[in-house]
């Protein structure tokens, strides 16, 4: 429940934290963003899931989210295109980050990334909360799907 040890004598409570709002909404990246949401459960993943996958690791990650949540077809969707989405940053930011020399390039790239990053999230978080295959189908026709399949071009273009 949060116990750190002991400092000086006095028992540390500061581990039962799920991280700061501000660091989370200001993720200019999915993959920080991923990270942030509910650290507390993205770090038990991260030991029990992600770590110990021979194959696929992020996805076996975000198909067990998705099985923890109910398996529900928009909850299937929305942790795929979650996975999806922190696959696409990463190759994204390994092929860009070298090139980003200038300061204004740096600050661009974040402030598109970081506008990215909320789209596609509001997408996944969408898809979550709808559950329902019709809903999921309605979704799939809006524009709003762009976001992700943005990044599925990014993981197939680099």
């Amino acid at each position: 429940m949060g116990f750190h040890g002991s400092r000086s004598g006095k028992s540390s409570w500061d581990e039962h934290s799920d991280g700061s709002p501000w660091v989370t909404e200001a993720s200019s990246r999915p993959s920080v963003f991923a990270r942030q949401w509910n650290r507390t459960t993205a770090a038990w993943l991260r030991r029990m899931v992600f770590k110990k996958s021979n194959r696929s690791p992020l996805f076996m990650t975000f198909g067990f989210s998705a099985w923890w949540h109910g398996l529900h077809p928009g909850q299937i969707l929305g942790f795929l295109i979650w996975a999806v989405t922190v696959q696409g940053d990463y190759k994204l930011h390994h092929f860009l980050h070298p090139k980003l020399t200038f300061k204004w390039r740096k600050w661009l790239y974040v402030c598109l990334n970081w506008a990215f990053t909320q789209l596609t999230i509001s997408c996944v978080v969408v898809c979550v909360e709808l559950q329902s295959l019709e809903s999921v189908k309605l979704l799939w026709s809006s524009y709003v799907i762009v976001f992700p399949l943005l990044s599925v071009l990014m993981i197939i273009i680099l």
